[in-house]
């Protein structure tokens, strides 16, 4: 039985930087635990829309919108959007999530995971899944090109009207994000994940290589790395019921310990 997008509640959770919108269900069986879903760098919770109506499997449903996306808090100024902020957006949300909670991050989702297991630890997080993503951006993953804060947010405008996004996040949010990802290297955090990982990547991805997420996971213990052909960047596009199926088998996989809490 699957959900209907159109289904979903719209929530706000209050966290003490401003409120985080949320989009999703309550379960039916609260002790199976949640799922959250975390978006990407221009993207919004409506990027899981597809993957989101195969869920409904008792599971709470947990879609936020990170800072300046839909009726998040919007800082005034790109220092407001840096990694750690959207690392505390995130550890509000999984405080409140129904455990276990089955974690998947898309794209920048997957630098934002990890900086909230940095900065916070992600207690009661039991499986996670590393999708399109890099620990380490470098020269290779390589979101955007301008420099400035000034250029980037014209920038981002420019590339939300290319791809036809109706929904997508406020170019300032994304001009501050990509200053504070760019240039980072979360490779350290990657040996303190100890539950079941499945790092995912689409073989035609032309913005992040999948060399990234075998590094990915290369170092982080267990993790299992599979390759979908004939995808690119966004895997929820790609193939929606797969990618909802990938993640229900996930969540069947055994739970040998909790992920390390940040030191």
């Amino acid at each position: 039985m699957s959900v209907p997008a159109a289904a979903l509640e719209v929530h706000l959770l209050d966290t003490p930087s401003g409120p985080v919108e949320w989009f999703g269900h309550g379960a039916a069986a609260p002790a199976r635990g949640s799922f959250v879903l975390l978006h990407g760098i221009q993207s919004t919770a409506a990027s899981w829309r597809g993957v989101a109506g195969h869920l409904d499997d008792g599971r709470a449903l947990i879609i936020p919108n990170l800072r300046g996306r839909g009726r998040s808090h919007r800082p005034a100024t790109v220092a407001g959007y840096t990694l750690a902020g959207f690392a505390d957006d995130l550890a509000a949300v999984l405080a409140m999530a129904p455990r276990p909670v089955t974690l998947a991050g898309w794209s920048m989702g997957v630098l934002v995971t990890l900086a909230t297991l940095d900065r916070h630890g992600l207690d009661g997080v039991s499986h996670l899944m590393l999708a399109s993503g890099t620990a380490r951006p470098g020269g290779e993953a390589v979101w955007f090109r301008a420099a400035t804060p000034e250029e980037l947010v014209a920038e981002a405008q420019a590339r939300a009207g290319r791809l036809g996004l109706t929904e997508a996040a406020d170019p300032l949010a994304v001009a501050g994000a990509w200053l504070s990802v760019r240039d980072c290297n979360l490779e350290c955090v990657l040996p303190r994940i100890t539950v079941p990982t499945l790092v995912l990547h689409g073989a035609r991805d032309d913005e992040c290589p999948p060399s990234h997420g075998r590094r990915i996971a290369a170092l982080a213990p267990g993790a299992r790395f599979e390759l979908w052909e004939g995808a690119g960047h966004p895997l929820m596009a790609h193939d929606p019921q797969r990618l909802a199926r990938t993640l229900l088998r996930l969540c069947a996989a055994e739970t040998p310990a909790t992920i390390v809490a940040s030191q």
